[in-house]
Order: structure tokens, then sequence, then C-alpha cells
């Protein structure tokens, strides 16, 4: 669902990512040679074996936890209470895979811009960047098949959601139990007309059965009244 629209989504998420990822690694436009050589460099650092996925990429760990992945997908999914983040809730707890790899797409692109210690506008076409988000896909699922006895992607990933969640000013456990709310709703609807049909048919049974009784009885006075019944009492007698 996410990715339905891909070029859109693509287009608005490395807008939204540029500025970030300018700002949060310390690019700065300049003519001066020696800030385009520092730009260079650190694009350079970052872009060496993706460094720019680890939350210190200096020393390269914490692969995933970078604060950039968590600020981006804030700003794309939960800037407001009328987000897809909290829309489309179902489908963003724990925080696809696949958005992930375009989020990382996004960034890498971003860095991109910056590798001739100018920002250059890169086109972020499927053809150029479609093997990149390839790459980051990939090693997201060889990451997830090697620490699948801890489960680590799937914690980060829902760690991604519930901070995204927060940045609101709500929790998680809020919007779940909304969903949860709405299916005892539906539930408890579905049940009640059970029990209405059940108490309108007995109504029904009940009230049919009392016509009958009291039809009979009045066939009864008719024939009294009428001396129906007088021989056969006589032959008794």
């Amino acid at each position: 669902m996410l990715l339905n629209c891909t070029s859109h989504v693509r287009g608005e998420l490395k807008t939204k990512m540029c500025l970030l990822t300018s700002s949060f690694y310390g690019f700065w436009a300049s003519n001066s040679m020696q800030v385009m050589q520092q730009n260079r460099n650190q694009a350079e650092s970052l872009k060496a074996n993706s460094a720019f996925i680890f939350k210190d990429w200096s020393s390269k760990k914490g692969i995933y936890k970078t604060e950039l992945l968590q600020e981006g997908i804030n700003l794309m999914w939960f800037s407001n209470r009328n987000d897809e983040g909290l829309i489309y809730h179902k489908y963003f707890n724990p925080f696809p895979v696949r958005a992930l790899a375009l989020v990382l797409t996004a960034i890498e692109c971003c860095i991109d811009k910056w590798l001739q210690g100018i920002k250059e506008d890169t086109k972020s076409t499927s053809t150029t960047y479609g093997p990149v988000y390839n790459s980051h896909l990939g090693s997201l699922l060889r990451f997830d098949e090697r620490t699948a006895p801890y489960k680590l992607l799937e914690r980060i990933c829902t760690n991604l959601h519930d901070i995204g969640v927060e940045s609101l000013g709500l929790s998680s456990a809020s919007t779940t139990s909304q969903v949860h709310t709405e299916n005892k709703a539906f539930e408890d609807a579905i049940r009640e007309y059970q029990l209405e049909e059940q108490d309108d048919a007995g109504a029904h049974s009940k009230s049919g059965g009392l016509i009958d009784a009291d039809e009979e009885e009045e066939d009864l006075e008719a024939c009294s009244e009428s001396g129906m019944f007088t021989g056969a009492d006589e032959e008794e007698d």
C-alpha cells in the first residue's frame, strides 16, 4: 500500500530528506574550497560501506539506529494526527521493511548530492536508484535472517513506529487499543442484532399461540350459545 504511488512517495521523501540530511551531517553550501573539501570528505566517508546506516557512522555501531531515519519517518508519515502513519495504522506497525529501504535510499541520494563538495541536483529516478533500493532491501532482509533468533529488525521497526506515534503526543498502545475497541464494538453490534432477532422471533411465536387459544375459546362459546352441544347432553342423560 505504501509504495503503490512510488514516484510520488519517492519525490516527496527525497525533498524532505535532503533538508534533514544536510543539517544532520553538517553539509554547507559555500564557495570556500575548504568547506567544499569538508563536504566531499564527509559524503565519501558516509558512503563508504554504507556507514550512514549506523548510529555512530565513524565506529559503525548501532546499525539501522541512526536518528536521521527516525527524523525522516516522523516528517514523512507522522507529522500530524491526520498523516498516513496514524490513518493507516495497521500498515505501519511495525514500520514496513520496504519503506525503511526507501528511506535509506533517499538518504543515500541526498548524500550523493554533496560528493563534489557542492550541492548538485541528483535525479532520483527508478533507473538510477532502483538498484540502490534493492541493495538496501537485500541488506535489511539478510540482517533479519542473520538476527532472526533475536528479532532485531522487528524490534527496530516496531520502535520506529512507536516513536513516530509518540512524537504526536500519543502512545502506540492508544492507537492499538482504538483498533481493538472498534473491533469489539463491531462484534457487540452483531451480537445485539442477533439477540434482537431471537427476541422478535420468540415474541412472534408466543403471540401466535395466544391468538390460536383465544380463537378456540371464542368458537366453543359460540357453539354452546347456539345449542350445538344440547343434543349430546340429552343423549348422555
